[in-house]
């Protein structure tokens, strides 16, 4: 349970640290005066104590980081800081944060894009059960493949009886008022 209890306190210390702050120079005051009182009881001067004691210590800010340090997560701690610094920096600078905002927001725009495109065409499976077991018939002519075939032919495949259906799509390339220029530059209708 102290365990728990001491998780707690270190993140109620990452965003509350004022307090923590006061509690840690509260501490190095009574730990720096009782150094101090030690030294005066040996008999060393009043001013000479204060000097040792702190010499004990070993620098006041030094170890109020280390104190930091174990009273709360030195991660969350920095990055707290870290954030309160760049929203300050970005502040100070409108120009540069409008920039930056638009280049993450249209380089995540373009990934969140290009990443539902692929999804969609090459990861996600066919919306068919079996999708293993589609094939693709091609006509063969002259020896090149196209994947154009004649009613005839769609009507053989579907009477096949090794096959357990059939169905036919077909794309639309171009528009039917396109112009397209022929091998020798005539242009061409469609």
């Amino acid at each position: 349970m102290p365990q728990v209890r001491r998780f707690f306190l270190r993140l109620y210390n990452v965003f509350r640290p004022s307090r923590a702050e006061r509690e840690i120079t509260r501490e190095l005051e009574s730990h720096l005066a009782l150094i101090e009182e030690e030294y005066q009881r040996r008999g060393v001067t009043s001013e000479e104590a204060r000097m040792a004691a702190r010499r004990a210590i070993g620098g006041m800010q030094q170890t109020k980081e280390l104190h930091r340090d174990a009273r709360s997560f030195a991660l969350l701690d920095d990055l707290w800081r870290d954030m309160r610094y760049a929203l300050w920096n970005l502040a100070q600078s409108p120009g540069f944060a409008c920039v930056a905002v638009l280049t993450l927001a249209l380089g995540i725009g373009a990934n969140t894009a290009i990443f539902s495109v692929v999804n969609a065409v090459l990861l996600k499976p066919l919306g068919v059960p079996d999708a293993a077991r589609l094939v693709r018939f091609v006509t063969i002519r002259g020896g090149d493949s196209s994947p154009i075939a004649a009613a005839q032919e769609f009507d053989v495949w579907r009477s096949q009886s090794v096959l357990e259906d059939v169905a036919a799509h077909r794309f639309a390339a171009a528009p039917s008022r396109a112009r397209r220029t022929g091998l020798v530059g005539m242009p061409l209708r469609c």
